[in-house]
């Protein structure tokens, strides 16, 4: 493995919603997954999210399915209470996102946090490097 990224909800709704015109970049991370040329990670919480909102835009079953597809190729990150107190107290804009943000720089292993949203990562200590899709195939190829 040559990298390995956070995934985002973002990017798992491009592909399961066939979002164009970012379906293509986001489904080439998967690719590179199956090439072993990175290794892909997610939360929980993300994974919910998906497929919450796949369900309302298609249907039950079918969010039920890509998530499931999903959970083949990722590995899961558990969110501690340290992050959720970090988010909370300090005022983010975006507690969610810093939630998931905070929780993937607790995984030191990660390269990269992989989103298309890449102005709600604006920390003022920004360890983990956050791309899009299209910046971290750039920096592949």
């Amino acid at each position: 493995m040559d990298y390995n990224l956070f995934i985002d909800s973002d990017i798992l709704l491009d592909i399961l919603l066939i979002r164009y015109p970012h379906f293509d970049d986001s489904i080439s991370l998967f690719s590179l997954q199956l090439e072993n040329q990175v290794q892909l990670f997610t939360t929980p919480s993300i994974l919910l999210n998906t497929n919450y909102i796949a369900h309302k835009q298609y249907n039950k079953e079918r969010a039920k399915r890509g998530v499931l597809e999903v959970l083949k190729l990722v590995e899961i990150i558990e969110t501690s209470k340290i992050e959720l107190v970090n988010c909370f107290t300090n005022n983010y804009t975006d507690v969610e996102d810093a939630v998931q943000y905070f929780t993937a720089l607790k995984n030191q292993s990660l390269h990269f946090y992989i989103t298309r949203n890449v102005k709600h990562f604006g920390f003022k200590k920004a360890e983990l490097p956050v791309i899009t899709p299209t910046s971290f195939l750039k920096v592949m190829y």
